[in-house]
């Protein structure tokens, strides 16, 4: 088009790269990704009103499928090793979100908790000033959003890096806001719309998934500690637990 280069590289910072090439790489890389969808099932409309039963079911179960391999290829492993460190030394874990992730956030809490480690999930947009005054260098924040693009998420985030806090982003690719101001991301797998969609199948099977490798890897660090630290506690609570099921069955 016969733009200047001087152009080129003021647009590719004015969009939060550092130069032209940045920018274009970003692009490239974005755009290997949308169309190199393997899907057979639509994420938005992966059944319509004439599907039988039986259609659905191996639709949604495809689409599933479809959503976490699509994560696995996504994820940078070392971006993913520096987040559960992260949380090793963490004093404490706060998780901003909300809408119908919360049900992933809240069995990764439990999950945590089973093995001695306190997560805080924080969905009332009200509260967040307080936990910025209880966030310190102990504190791993972690942000979860589809889009990248809430309000009241950003100004969290915003507000937590101006004191120099590091924020993690859990978020769908191409750059949004969000991934911007994070220190650290984990890219979501990004195949559905906004709203134009029956359900959010294929995000919230991302984010679950996410949150499960979160809590593998870091009950991977120290394996026989939190081994031993779950029996005997589901031992102590779940005593009264029977099954005449032999698969169930525990040894004696």
């Amino acid at each position: 088009t016969f733009t200047s280069p001087s152009t080129t590289v003021r647009l590719a910072q004015k969009l939060g790269f550092h130069g032209w090439k940045e920018l274009k790489n970003s692009l490239i890389e974005e755009l290997t990704y949308i169309n190199s969808s393997q899907n057979h099932v639509d994420p938005n409309m992966p059944f319509d009103e004439n599907d039988s039963f039986d259609i659905i079911t191996n639709s949604i179960a495809k689409l599933l499928c479809d959503s976490i391999l699509d994560t696995v290829h996504l994820i940078n492993q070392d971006e993913l090793e520096k987040i559960v460190h992260k949380i090793d030394n963490a004093k404490n874990i706060y998780i901003y979100g909300y809408s119908t992730i919360i049900s992933s956030l809240q069995h990764f809490k439990i999950k945590m908790r089973s093995i001695g480690k306190m997560v805080t999930i924080i969905i009332d947009t009200d509260q967040f000033p307080y936990y910025i005054d209880l966030t310190d260098q102990y504190t791993c924040s972690i942000f979860v959003s589809y889009s990248g693009e809430s309000e009241a998420l950003i100004k969290q985030v915003k507000e937590l890096r101006l004191l120099n806090y590091d924020c993690i982003a859990i978020t769908s690719i191409g750059g949004n806001t969000l991934s911007k101001l994070a220190d650290i991301t984990l890219p979501l797998s990004t195949r559905e719309k906004l709203y134009s969609k029956i359900s959010d199948y294929s995000s919230h099977e991302s984010v679950h998934f996410i949150f499960e490798l979160l809590f593998s890897c870091f009950y991977s660090l120290n394996y026989n500690y939190h081994y031993q630290h779950n029996v005997q506690r589901s031992q102590k609570l779940d005593y009264e637990r029977i099954s005449t099921v032999q698969i169930l069955k525990e040894n004696d």
